[in-house]
């Protein structure tokens, strides 16, 4: 697909179907992340780890529903969920930068192969105390889910068919010459 038409048809789905994600797409949506722009090229503060197991996924959204009160699903029932973790070779001044930079590239990769995606922050950031998902989830000792505003990426197939958006400028634009 056109780097164009990826941007048009890249949107956030907060609706998925239950349809696995297979193991070669989550694939092909982490290795982008090795391409996306990192402070210092500093690719060894970072690790990524891709969730698919039920139980794990079913234990992040119980402890978020636990600790707000809430019967939200903070991952839309998205099949897979890409966690994005720094450990203590990330460069703390870089780690929000260098969050952004990867998830973006992800969430393209995703929008390229027809996929749905949005990144999750607040969900990580609420849960990040409670250590029964980690547990679950295995998470590697000093390695620390990041918890800026851009923190995973929960991925699949969108309930809703994904269209192409039309071009609508929201920045301010200006040449100095």
């Amino acid at each position: 697909m056109e780097f164009e038409k990826v941007l048009a048809f890249r949107q956030s789905t907060r609706s998925f179907t239950e349809e696995k994600v297979s193991e070669k797409e989550l694939t092909m949506i982490m290795n982008v992340a090795s391409r996306a722009p990192i402070g210092m090229h500093n690719y060894q503060g970072y690790s990524l780890m891709t969730i698919t197991n039920e139980a794990v996924l079913n234990a992040m959204i119980f402890s978020y529903q636990k600790l707000t009160g809430t019967d939200k699903n903070p991952l839309y029932k998205a099949p897979a969920f890409i966690l994005l973790c720094a450990n203590e070779h990330s460069i703390e001044r870089l780690v929000q930068q260098d969050a952004g930079a990867i998830i973006s590239f992800m969430n393209l990769k995703a929008s390229e192969l027809g996929l749905g995606s949005v990144y999750i922050f607040g969900m990580i950031h609420t849960i990040l105390a409670d250590d029964s998902w980690k547990k679950l989830a295995n998470i590697s000792s000093g390695y620390v889910p990041i918890a800026v505003p851009i923190a995973g990426l929960a991925v699949g197939h969108s309930k809703n068919p994904i269209r192409e958006r039309p071009w609508v400028s929201y920045l301010t634009t200006s040449f100095i010459k």
